[in-house]
């Protein structure tokens, strides 16, 4: 009769192994989700960060435009040549009519109440 006891506990499995095994397996579900929760946060900030350089590249760009633009249309040259464009007539200055001021000795004028 021991011999039939023995081999049947002899495949039976401990009790504190299996809710061993239960646990490690809950933990490691746990662990694998929340990876995954992370992994996908940091997707979205790495499409968020390369959205807000494409914003900021867009908008130097549009400074620059901007600039040369500036730039192109106060230049000497491009305003003397709409002047003409337009039929105006240009005179040349002579240098007697230019006042030179020197804006270091020039008192200010200072508003008061």
């Amino acid at each position: 009769m021991k011999r039939i006891k023995k081999r049947y506990t002899a495949n039976q499995l401990n009790i504190s192994l299996v809710l061993w095994l239960i646990g490690f397996s809950t933990l490691l579900c746990g662990a694998g989700i929340t990876f995954g929760i992370l992994k996908n946060e940091q997707v979205k900030v790495v499409r968020e960060i390369k959205q807000l350089e494409s914003e900021i590249n867009s908008c130097r760009m549009t400074e620059e435009f901007y600039r040369s633009k500036k730039i192109s249309l106060t230049s000497h040259w491009a305003i003397k040549a709409k002047l003409t464009d337009g039929n105006s007539v240009l005179q040349p200055i002579e240098n007697e009519q230019l006042q030179i001021i020197d804006t270091h000795q020039t008192p200010r004028a200072v508003a008061s109440n």
